[in-house]
């Protein structure tokens, strides 16, 4: 009777043991997709991480921006496809929650910077705004980061206390039925001896087995394989744990790899473009400076051409006939248009070579100063100026002066030819930049050619209206030294408008 006893002991503990631990049991089901989940969360990261470096050399390589546009929408589909099947997977609630809520939602922000704000930024070739954009991109990016560290760590500690646990009942279960049998061994004699040997000496290699394995040693061999019976089961789940566990470690061998190989190319690419934007830096220096000493030197040849040309008509302009006091009339005309345009280049080279003094400017107060200065150039005509209330701003005030003087400049002289001229300024006030601009119902302009209107010397006007077509150069390249940006609307003989943003600064520097 005890060794029946004993022997449904043993049979009942074993079975509850197998079916615990078996393939398919409740604690190998937790290993295996605790496991799942190492090996399958890392690929959502390897998707940010590609995609954060196809930003950045979108960022640093404008003329390839279709091609990494293209690879940045495929990997967010790969990543949502992944976020999916973990949606709807069995994985532990705590584990899930922070995968699906803290991790996802810095991915999506990360997405959405990209889709929403640096991608149309790169489309506009809107540099700064780009940039901007790239800056929040990196910190989404950075926080995706640690969330998925942390979660990858937790579900390794999860997996090793399940795995701790399961070896803990695995001794639990050896224990029991040695000492059952060592009680029974009186009695049974050679009977137990076979189950010893059949059972526990499996089990107890098992164990062994399962410890190294849970302390790394993953090379260690399982023993019982061949087995068909519920050991056998039991080796094979042994088997299923160390399968998964070396496919864990190859992929995070893996990953380090092509992170560090990423992590080299970034530096690489970044060391590239910081040589090269010196090297574009110090050839715009060289340029300028060659500019200003051209015009310069040209000074000298032309002074000496009008005076001798005034002299001639002065001294001897009864000995010169009509066409001979015409042509030297021409030349001195031609002398100062080459002295304007002289003054004009050096303007232009001056913005890029001066010190930015970063004030508060009362833009209000500054364009009605200079519409009183421009009085005496408009008197006789009929000309309407309608100032809308105009937004401070931080920058420069001498350059910011000189942006205004052009811009107003340039509205009274297309508005020449109009009987009835109205000229209006005024600004609206965003988040993050101003807007001003300038208005006027003059001659206007045709918008295929707005690429143009900023380009130093491009004229879209003829002779009729004065001028060397470097205004809005200097407009242009002034705002952009306040990190700011330029753009014009406009109709042929309707009129033209000209913006000019400037950042809200929160602090009094630029």
């Amino acid at each position: 009777m005890l060794t029946v006893v004993g022997l449904v002991v043993v049979i009942v503990a074993s079975n509850y043991a197998l079916s615990q631990l078996k393939v398919g049991g409740p604690i190998y089901n937790r290993i295996v997709l605790g496991n799942d989940l190492v090996s399958d969360i890392l690929p959502p990261p390897e998707y940010v991480i590609e995609a954060y470096l196809e930003a950045t050399l979108a960022l640093h390589d404008p003329p390839s921006f279709a091609m990494h546009r293209d690879r940045l929408v495929q990997l967010k589909k790969d990543y949502d496809e992944r976020h999916s099947f973990w949606s709807n997977s069995g994985l532990d609630p705590a584990i899930k929650k922070k995968l699906l809520e803290k991790s996802h939602r810095d991915v999506q922000r990360f997405w959405t910077l990209v889709e929403q704000s640096f991608l149309p930024a790169l489309a506009t070739a809107d540099a700064a705004a780009a940039a901007k954009s790239y800056a929040d991109i990196t910190a989404a990016y950075t926080a995706h980061r640690a969330v998925i560290e942390e979660i990858v760590k937790q579900t390794k500690d999860d997996n090793a206390a399940t795995e701790a646990e399961a070896a803990r009942r695995v001794r639990f279960f050896t224990w029991v039925p040695s000492g059952i049998f060592a009680l029974v061994l009186v009695i049974v004699g050679a009977g137990i001896a076979g189950v010893v040997k059949g059972v526990i000496h499996p089990i107890v290699k098992m164990t062994d087995v399962m410890q190294r394995l849970a302390s790394g040693e993953l090379e260690s061999e399982i023993p019982s394989l061949g087995r068909k019976d519920e050991v056998g089961a039991m080796a094979g789940a042994v088997q299923v744990f160390k399968e998964n566990a070396l496919r864990v470690r190859a992929i995070e061998e893996e990953l380090r790899r092509e992170h560090q190989h990423l992590e080299e190319l970034v530096t690489l690419r970044t060391a590239d473009l910081t040589k090269a934007n010196a090297r574009l830096e110090a050839s715009n220096k060289e340029l300028e400076a060659f500019s200003y000493s051209i015009s310069h030197d040209l000074r000298v040849p032309l002074r000496a051409i009008d005076g001798f040309s005034r002299l001639l008509l002065e001294d001897y302009s009864s000995k010169l006939d009509a066409e001979g006091q015409r042509v030297l009339n021409v030349v001195r005309d031609s002398t100062l248009k080459m002295a304007e345009l002289i003054d004009d280049i050096l303007a232009f080279s001056g913005v890029g070579r001066s010190e930015l003094i970063s004030v508060q400017i009362d833009m209000d107060g500054l364009v009605r100063h200079l519409l009183r200065v421009f009085e005496p150039t408009v008197a006789g005509r009929k000309l309407t100026f309608d100032i809308k209330p105009l937004a401070p701003a931080q920058g420069d005030a001498a350059m910011i002066r000189q942006v205004w003087t052009n811009l107003i400049e340039n509205a009274i002289k297309f508005t020449g030819p109009k009987p009835d001229a109205v000229i209006e300024i005024g600004s609206t006030t965003g988040e993050k930049e101003t807007i001003y601009y300038v208005k006027d119902n003059g001659v206007g302009f045709d918008m295929q050619y707005a690429s143009k209107l900023f380009d130093a010397f491009q004229r879209l006007h003829g002779a009729e209206f004065t001028g060397a077509g470097i205004g809005l150069a200097i407009v242009k390249r002034i705002v952009a030294r306040h990190d700011g940006r330029v753009w014009a609307d406009g109709k042929v003989n309707e009129g033209a408008t000209i913006y000019f943003a400037l950042p809200v600064q929160e602090d009094s520097h630029v």
